[in-house]
Protein backbone atom coordinates (compact mmCIF):
# COMPACT_ATOMS: atom_id res chain seq x y z
CA UNK A 1 0.00 0.00 0.00
CA UNK A 2 1.77 3.56 -0.93
CA UNK A 3 2.63 5.28 2.10
CA UNK A 4 -0.09 8.37 1.41
CA UNK A 5 -3.25 5.83 2.18
CA UNK A 6 -1.94 5.98 5.67
CA UNK A 7 -1.22 9.93 5.57
CA UNK A 8 -4.70 10.64 4.48
CA UNK A 9 -5.95 9.21 7.58
CA UNK A 10 -3.29 10.34 9.95
CA UNK A 11 -2.78 13.87 8.63
CA UNK A 12 -6.25 15.44 9.43
CA UNK A 13 -6.16 13.70 12.57
CA UNK A 14 -2.98 15.86 13.52
CA UNK A 15 -4.36 18.93 12.64
CA UNK A 16 -8.57 18.60 13.53
CA UNK A 17 -8.16 20.26 17.33
CA UNK A 18 -10.54 22.84 17.41
CA UNK A 19 -14.29 23.08 17.95
CA UNK A 20 -16.86 23.42 15.25
CA UNK A 21 -16.30 27.17 13.81
CA UNK A 22 -13.26 27.50 14.98
CA UNK A 23 -9.93 27.46 13.25
CA UNK A 24 -6.30 26.78 14.50
CA UNK A 25 -3.34 27.67 12.87
CA UNK A 26 -0.59 24.84 12.34
CA UNK A 27 2.88 25.49 12.60
CA UNK A 28 4.44 22.11 13.08
CA UNK A 29 3.30 18.77 11.09
CA UNK A 30 4.49 15.18 11.60
CA UNK A 31 6.59 13.86 8.31
CA UNK A 32 7.99 17.50 8.40
CA UNK A 33 11.42 18.79 9.10
CA UNK A 34 10.90 22.03 11.40
CA UNK A 35 8.58 24.43 11.09
CA UNK A 36 6.13 24.79 8.22
CA UNK A 37 7.64 27.51 6.31
CA UNK A 38 4.36 28.91 4.71
CA UNK A 39 1.09 29.98 6.82
CA UNK A 40 -1.45 26.97 7.43
CA UNK A 41 -4.66 27.77 9.11
CA UNK A 42 -8.02 24.85 9.56
CA UNK A 43 -11.00 24.47 10.76
CA UNK A 44 -14.45 24.19 10.56
CA UNK A 45 -16.95 26.43 8.67
CA UNK A 46 -20.17 26.98 8.99
CA UNK A 47 -22.99 26.41 6.09
CA UNK A 48 -27.46 26.58 6.35
CA UNK A 49 -29.69 28.75 8.07
CA UNK A 50 -28.30 28.04 11.55
CA UNK A 51 -24.87 26.91 10.54
CA UNK A 52 -25.72 23.00 11.33
CA UNK A 53 -23.82 21.77 8.73
CA UNK A 54 -20.05 22.16 9.70
CA UNK A 55 -17.27 22.03 6.85
CA UNK A 56 -13.83 21.24 7.81
CA UNK A 57 -11.11 23.38 5.46
CA UNK A 58 -7.38 23.80 4.95
CA UNK A 59 -5.88 27.49 4.21
CA UNK A 60 -2.87 28.19 3.01
CA UNK A 61 -2.28 31.93 2.76
CA UNK A 62 -0.67 33.30 -0.64
CA UNK A 63 3.05 33.59 -0.12
CA UNK A 64 3.47 36.04 -2.58
CA UNK A 65 1.21 39.17 -2.09
CA UNK A 66 -2.45 37.54 0.55
CA UNK A 67 -3.53 41.17 0.28
CA UNK A 68 -4.16 41.32 -3.09
CA UNK A 69 -4.49 37.76 -4.54
CA UNK A 70 -7.21 36.54 -4.85
CA UNK A 71 -8.54 33.19 -2.57
CA UNK A 72 -9.16 30.31 -4.65
CA UNK A 73 -11.85 27.21 -3.52
CA UNK A 74 -10.76 24.13 -4.42
CA UNK A 75 -13.37 21.51 -4.25
CA UNK A 76 -12.13 18.06 -4.99
CA UNK A 77 -13.90 14.45 -6.67
CA UNK A 78 -17.67 13.16 -5.59
CA UNK A 79 -18.92 12.15 -2.23
CA UNK A 80 -16.26 10.51 -0.23
CA UNK A 81 -13.50 11.76 -2.07
CA UNK A 82 -10.51 14.06 -0.08
CA UNK A 83 -9.49 17.60 -0.91
CA UNK A 84 -6.34 16.71 0.96
CA UNK A 85 -5.31 14.43 -1.92
CA UNK A 86 -5.74 17.59 -3.89
CA UNK A 87 -3.60 19.05 -1.62
CA UNK A 88 -0.58 17.26 -1.47
CA UNK A 89 -0.50 16.03 -4.48
CA UNK A 90 -1.42 18.75 -7.18
CA UNK A 91 -1.69 22.37 -5.48
CA UNK A 92 -0.49 22.31 -1.95
CA UNK A 93 2.85 23.85 -0.95
CA UNK A 94 3.73 19.97 0.56
CA UNK A 95 3.88 16.66 -0.78
CA UNK A 96 3.91 13.13 0.30
CA UNK A 97 7.37 11.03 -0.43
CA UNK A 98 5.68 8.45 -2.42
CA UNK A 99 7.03 4.84 -1.30
CA UNK A 100 5.58 1.72 -0.25
CA UNK A 101 4.11 1.91 3.12
CA UNK A 102 6.25 0.20 5.77
CA UNK A 103 4.63 1.50 8.87
CA UNK A 104 5.81 4.78 9.59
CA UNK A 105 4.40 8.26 8.90
CA UNK A 106 5.70 9.78 5.24
CA UNK A 107 7.89 12.29 4.52
CA UNK A 108 7.02 15.76 3.71
CA UNK A 109 8.36 17.49 1.44
CA UNK A 110 8.16 21.48 -0.23
CA UNK A 111 6.49 21.37 -3.52
CA UNK A 112 8.56 24.34 -5.52
CA UNK A 113 5.42 25.14 -7.73
CA UNK A 114 2.23 25.71 -5.43
CA UNK A 115 -0.60 27.38 -6.48
CA UNK A 116 0.23 29.51 -3.18
CA UNK A 117 2.79 31.29 -5.14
Amino acid sequence: MPSWHAAVEYFPQQVISSPAGGSKVVDYLPGFDGPLPFHLETGYIGVGESEEIQLFYYFVKSETNPKDDPVILWLSGEQGCSSLTGLVYEIGPLFFEAKMYNGTLPTLWLNEQPLTK
